[in-house]
Order: C-alpha cells, then structure tokens, then sequence
C-alpha cells in the first residue's frame, strides 16, 4: 500500500505469487521515480539485475512486475550492484569499480563508463550540483557531462591511509555547501580519533575533522549535524 513495492516469502501455507506481481526478496537498494517506475536492485545478488515496476499512474499504485522486468548490468565477474543515483533524466547504477548509465527500460550501457564506483549506497551522496562519492582511489564528482571527475587530488595522501578494513564502511552526507565523508578512524593518524572530510562546494576547498571515539574499532561510530554548528 501507499506506493510501496510489495514483497513475499514463500511458506509451507502460502502459494507463491506468479511470475512477474511482485518484486524478488532481499532487495535493498531502491529509486523510485525514474521514468515514472520503482526501481530495485540487490547488492547480494551475482546476477546483477536491477528490476523495475510498471509505470506508476498519476492517481493509483503501479503493479509490480518485478519477477519479470528487469534489466541485467554486465558487471565484472564478482562485481555486485552497491547503489542507485539518480541525474538529467539518467539512472546511474554503482558497482564496486564501475558505473552504468540506464536511460529507460530498453536502453542501457553495455560495459561501464569508469573503472571506479562505490562501496555502498550510503557512499554516494546527492548534492546542488550533481553528486559525489566516494572510492577507495578518491572522492568523485558526477555533474552535467555526466562523468565521473576525481576532486580529492589535493588529500590522496590521506585517503590513501584509509584502512582497507574500513573502506566498505566510508558513509556521507550533503548541506546546501558542503559534502561530507567519514572515514572512520585512521591508525597511522591516531589511535582513538575519527575522521570526516568536507568539501565545500562554493570554494573547492577540503578540511578535515578529527572526532573523539570510544569505540576503539575501525567502524565509525559518530554522528553529523550541518556545518558542524553544534557538537
């Protein structure tokens, strides 16, 4: 109800649904609005098909056709699907190193426009002019040409002591000027401290944060606030 993609589980009590009215289980990454459709895809799935509803009327709830409309990305062998974003009438869909655009329902890349992508969804992030995200080679940027550009030339040397343990764990987040990105606790820098990049987006200029931590582990445990008004 109210929209929302429906979802089953097959049961020793319950007949399964027939092909093609309802979305997979496991999903976990979603978009919906994109040529008018519900979008879904899971990042456990080696597949790698990214499943769409059928169009969504103006007045009603679109019926999911999910078990039979899909689109399949070429991904490279053990490469999964991680994220959706959305830009100028485009769905970019992540892997871990590659990104593939799809432009409707029967128009899609056959082989992906970089070598790079994301970890995780919460790893892109949508800002005013386009989005960023971020890849254990560095922080990107996808704006009007539609690929993606490194921006992170200036602070390689810090992402380059990223821990490989923590690069699956690397989130962000967006203000109306700034990007953020938190690292997580860096080893070669301190042994108890996180750490967040910002780039503010007016003046091209990257600052980092360094934020006590209890945890003592490499997965990051803090929490954001806007401009880092309050603490």
């Amino acid at each position: 109800s109210g929209g929302q993609p429906k979802y089953w589980a097959t049961v020793a009590t319950t007949p399964v649904p027939a092909l093609g009215t309802s979305f997979p289980t496991g999903v976990d990454l979603i978009s919906a609005g994109f040529s008018g459709r519900i979008w879904t895809a899971s990042s456990s799935d080696g597949l790698n098909r990214v499943y769409y509803s059928d169009v969504i009327p103006a007045g009603g709830v679109a019926s999911v056709t999910g078990g039979a409309s899909f689109l399949t990305i070429n991904a490279n062998n053990g490469d999964k699907i991680t994220g959706f974003a959305r830009l100028q009438n485009v769905l970019y869909v992540f892997t871990s190193n590659g990104i593939f655009r799809v432009y409707n329902t029967q128009s899609q890349d056959n082989t992906s426009i970089s070598s790079i992508g994301a970890f995780q969804q919460e790893a892109i992030v949508k800002t005013k002019n386009g989005f960023y995200f971020y890849h254990p080679s560095g922080v990107y940027h996808i704006g009007s040409n539609g690929f993606p550009q490194e921006v992170s030339g200036k602070i390689r040397d810090i992402i380059q002591k990223i821990p490989n343990a923590s690069q699956g764990s690397v989130f962000g987040w967006a203000d109306d000027d700034h990007v953020y990105f938190n690292i997580g606790l860096i080893p070669s820098l301190s042994s108890s401290k996180q750490y967040i990049l910002r780039y503010t987006l007016s003046t091209q200029v990257w600052s980092m944060y360094a934020l006590s931590s209890s945890s003592g582990s490499l997965t990051p445990t803090c929490a954001a606030y806007e401009n880092f008004a309050s603490t």
